[in-house]
C-alpha cells in the first residue's frame, strides 16, 4: 500500500477529534435511534483506532473511557467493562489524568456492573465514583457526570 500525499499523523488526528465529538455528541444526546446507537460506536471505535496512531496514552484513556460509556449507553455492559478495564490499565501509567477522568471510570465501571447485574462490583464502583467527584470543583462537570453515570 502506498502512503497518500498527506499528512497522515495529521490526518488521523483530525479523524480522532471528529470521531470523538460525534460520538459524545450521541451520548450525552437525551434519546438516539437505534441507528443512532450504532453510529455512536462506530465512532466511538473510529477515535480510538485514530488516537492509536496519533495520539497520547491520555487519549487512548479517554478513548477507551468513551467506549466504555458509549457501551453502557447502548446497554451492552459486558463490552463497557472490557473498555473500562483498558481504561484502568492506562490510568495507571498515566500522569496527567485529571479527576474528571477518574470520575468517568469509576462511573462507568459502576454503570457497566450494574447493568450487567453484578451488584457487589456496582456497589464498590458506586463508593469510588462519589468519592471521585468529591475531587471535581466545577459544577458543570459534576452534573455532566451524574447524569451519565446515574448510579450515585
Amino acid at each position: 500500500m502506498t502512503t497518500p500525499q498527506i499528512d497522515v499523523e495529521a490526518a488521523h488526528r483530525w479523524f480522532a477529534i471528529e470521531c470523538n465529538n460525534g460520538s459524545w455528541d450521541l451520548v450525552e444526546a437525551e434519546t438516539r435511534t437505534e441507528t443512532q446507537t450504532e453510529e455512536m460506536l462506530h465512532l466511538a471505535h473510529a477515535a480510538r483506532f485514530h488516537w492509536q496512531h496519533a495520539g497520547t496514552e491520555l487519549n487512548l484513556l479517554k478513548a477507551d473511557l468513551l467506549l466504555a460509556t458509549a457501551y453502557c449507553i447502548a446497554k451492552r455492559p459486558e463490552n463497557g467493562l472490557v473498555y473500562a478495564s483498558h481504561a484502568r490499565a492506562h490510568l495507571k501509567t498515566i500522569k496527567d489524568a485529571n479527576p474528571f477522568d477518574h470520575a468517568c471510570l469509576a462511573g462507568a465501571s459502576a454503570l457497566a456492573h450494574q447493568l450487567a447485574g453484578q451488584e457487589q462490583q456496582a456497589a464498590q464502583a458506586r463508593n469510588e465514583f462519589k468519592q471521585q467527584l468529591e475531587e471535581i470543583n466545577d459544577p458543570s462537570e459534576k452534573e455532566l457526570l451524574l447524569q451519565l453515570y446515574p448510579v450515585a
